[in-house]
């Protein structure tokens, strides 16, 4: 407000956090956090914009999630593989170096 009142916000998929000062005396506000779901999606606000967003929100958090899952299910693949290839290796190692001696 007119270089008074400054601040930052954190914007995430579930919450928005809002820290706010006074430059100007170094006073520094408490943060004010918002819950998305509680304050914008509640049903309070019966318009379609609204309902839009939430609606894409919803979507936009799935895919998150998913994404998470596939990524540590690509994880667990690429260490199972791995692994393989190192006792594969270790076994072939010790066969020549038996063949060797």
């Amino acid at each position: 407000v007119g270089g008074i009142l400054s601040g930052r916000g954190d914007f995430t998929l579930w919450d928005i956090v809002v820290s706010s000062n006074v430059p100007i005396i170094g006073i520094n506000l408490p943060d004010v956090k918002v819950n998305i779901d509680k304050t914008l999606c509640n049903g309070d606000l019966p318009l379609t914009e609204v309902e839009q967003v939430c609606g894409k929100f919803k979507v936009m958090r799935t895919f998150v999630v998913l994404s998470l899952l596939t990524v540590l299910l690509a994880f667990l693949c690429a260490a199972v593989a791995c692994s393989s290839a190192i006792v594969c290796a270790a076994r072939r190692g010790i066969t020549m170096v038996a063949m060797l001696v």
